[in-house]
């Protein structure tokens, strides 16, 4: 799914309202990126595949926010920042929540 988000929000063709859309749709993400959100029993295999760990996906998403720091449109730069300010609270709380080997 954040392939088809980076994808899109990337495209030349994108309007600037569904770029909001998409990083409101990203910060909306890393609140629901808890550890104990996932079943215990697929804990090796999230670790094993590290594309399905929290840490990895909120790094990649903090990632495509941070583009939009430095954007042209101030709308879009603006959200970014504040989303960056949520997404480090929530990335406390993810370290807070680390259980069956996340960290």
């Amino acid at each position: 799914m954040l392939n088809l988000l980076d994808r899109i929000i990337h495209a030349p063709t994108t309007k600037t309202s569904s770029k909001r859309y998409i990083l409101t749709a990203l910060v909306k993400l890393i609140t629901r990126l808890s550890p104990t959100s996932i079943p215990y029993v697929l804990v090796y295999l999230v670790n094993t595949f590290t594309a399905l760990n929290p840490h990895f996906l909120y790094s990649r998403i903090r990632k495509m926010l941070e583009e939009f720091n430095v954007h042209l449109n101030a709308e879009l730069q603006q959200r970014a920042v504040e989303y960056a300010k949520i997404s480090d609270l929530e990335r406390v709380r993810l370290r807070n929540t680390d259980v069956g080997g996340y960290a």
